[in-house]
């Protein structure tokens, strides 16, 4: 695009040296930044080794996905997965499978709405098995709520976001759910 091309010139002018420009045969062009190997200039500043502020490296938060629709998945997968460690499955039953061979998630986000295990059904078996996950679920929902469904969302904390769910909704959602009722 040539956007650097005028920082080389710069560059090229302060040194004594010079852009070339080549067109090749093939096709396409090559620039060559040449600077003589004495300029005459001197360093004005000092460098200083840059050090990591802390030496442990930074740890992405693993997210957990459940919902009954392989599209939702999908999408909350592209648009998540730049931040976190995304893992997607299809359904409570997998996420239960999941859970009881690898509970080490940050964060759950779970359809409400499910066949054969729905989001209270999933939320009481993560209490039962794995308690400190139950404060960590996000539920989303399309608003198609059963008698039972809604006065389950009532009845706990965790917070339901309405579907469809943005990106910027969700990153929200899970950064303030996550923080502990003492910060």
């Amino acid at each position: 695009m040539g956007l650097g091309l005028a920082s080389c010139r710069r560059v090229a002018a302060e040194h004594g040296g010079r852009l070339e420009v080549h067109h090749l045969a093939e096709g396409g062009t090559r620039f060559e930044l040449v600077i003589p190997i004495d300029t005459g200039l001197t360093v004005s500043e000092t460098r200083h080794d840059s050090r990591p502020i802390s030496e442990a490296p930074l740890k992405r938060s693993r997210l957990l996905i459940v919902d009954d629709d392989a599209m939702v998945l999908s999408a909350l997968r592209r648009r998540l997965r730049r931040r976190y460690d995304v893992v997607t499955v299809l359904g409570g039953v997998e996420a239960l499978a999941l859970l009881a061979a690898d509970p080490e998630f940050d964060s759950i986000v779970c359809d409400l709405m499910m066949p054969k295990v729905d989001g209270k059904s999933f939320y009481d078996s993560i209490k039962a098995e794995h308690p400190e996950l139950a404060e960590r679920i996000v539920f989303m929902s399309g608003g198609a709520f059963t008698p039972r469904l809604r006065k389950f969302a009532a009845s706990v904390p965790n917070p339901v976001l309405q579907k469809p769910v943005s990106r910027e909704d969700l990153e929200m959602m899970l950064a303030t759910h996550r923080q502990d009722p003492g910060e």
